[in-house]
């Protein structure tokens, strides 16, 4: 889901999956596209379609969500999580993705950060990147801003989620954690105790991996 240039998915064709890439963005099909050039020992095939609804045919042992999922409104992940586990799942199969943490982007609000430009990428410029934090609705909020045209910025924001916030949001969508990882530390989420000790690596975390299974 969301493949973007396509390189994660073709990592997996090249280790023998047969791999079926979702993207709508067209800058980045077209970088997707190019290594459909490639021999892979398994398949690649990319669909350039909204994930939200393109309707795909069969079922996955594995679906893939990486630095996509908070667009939008918790009702939003919600409906897809519920997709994901109603059309497109196999009973024994596994959803890997990434979920932002509210800790990093609250710590770093109002921070920019000076971005060079990217080499042997047309048309990419030096850009100011600024953060900042909505904490009432827990969104990080991003804005792009070329460094020599300041009104030209662009903005996206997407909501962040604690473990907590996360597994209430999972209720009634048919998923249930497997496992859930924080910096390759493993976290527990059944344990419940007095006291925890604040592991302050985690708070400059921007994500956690979790793995998905059906209920």
């Amino acid at each position: 889901m969301g493949c973007g240039s396509g390189n994660t998915a073709a990592a997996f064709a090249k280790e023998g999956h047969d791999v079926v890439g979702v993207e709508l963005n067209p800058t980045d099909i077209g970088y997707a596209l190019e290594l459909l050039k490639n021999n892979y020992p398994g398949t690649l095939s990319i669909i350039e379609a909204d994930y939200s609804l393109v309707e795909l045919e069969g079922k996955f042992d594995l679906v893939t969500w990486w630095e996509g999922f908070g667009l939008g409104s918790d009702a939003d992940q919600r409906k897809m999580l519920k997709r994901i586990a109603d059309e497109w799942l196999k009973p024994n199969g596994s959803v890997l993705m990434d979920v932002y943490l509210p800790s990093r982007p609250a710590r770093h609000a109002g921070e920019a950060v000076h971005l060079d430009a990217l080499e042997n990428v047309a048309g990419s410029v030096d850009m100011i990147e600024k953060s900042y934090y909505d904490v009432v609705n827990a969104r990080w909020i991003d804005e792009w801003q070329p460094l020599h045209h300041p009104e030209a910025a662009l903005s996206q924001n997407l909501r962040c989620y604690s473990p907590a916030d996360f597994l209430l949001l999972l209720e009634g969508t048919g998923l249930r954690i497997k496992a859930l990882e924080i910096d390759d530390h493993v976290i527990n989420i059944d344990e419940l105790g007095d006291r925890m000790l604040l592991d302050h690596a985690h708070l400059e975390a921007w994500a956690f991996l979790v793995q998905l299974v059906l209920e």
